[in-house]
């Protein structure tokens, strides 16, 4: 739905499915939904001129996977310093000062 959503430009729409997606994928503890979810969400940003947040949110995507910094920016097309300095406004934002702080966030909140 929210692809339609997106390709038809029913950015509100998608905004709606997308939140609804990502709070049943977080109480049913769907790991791989949450990362499509959150996948959805760095493009629904992208076309709604949003590229910043875009980036940092498949960074997060990205990270959740366990890739290193190098395989990130290969995949994101973007610098290994570009990752590095979104990973730093993920880490602001949620207080963790290492990966391995990260991950057990994520763990804690069933993404992974």
């Amino acid at each position: 739905m929210v692809v339609l959503d997106l390709n038809s430009a029913r950015f509100q729409d998608a905004a709606e499915h997308l939140r609804e997606g990502l709070q049943t994928a977080l109480r049913t503890g769907s790991r791989a939904r949450v990362l499509d979810d959150l996948d959805c969400c760095g493009y629904l940003c992208a076309m709604t001129g949003r590229r910043a947040e875009a980036v940092t949110l498949w960074a997060a995507v990205v990270v959740l996977q366990g890739h290193t910094d190098a395989q990130i920016a290969g995949q994101l097309f973007i610098s290994v310093r570009t990752v590095s300095s979104h990973l730093d406004r993920i880490r602001d934002k949620t207080g963790c000062r290492r990966r391995a702080d990260l991950t057990r966030l994520a763990l804690s909140a069933g993404l992974v």
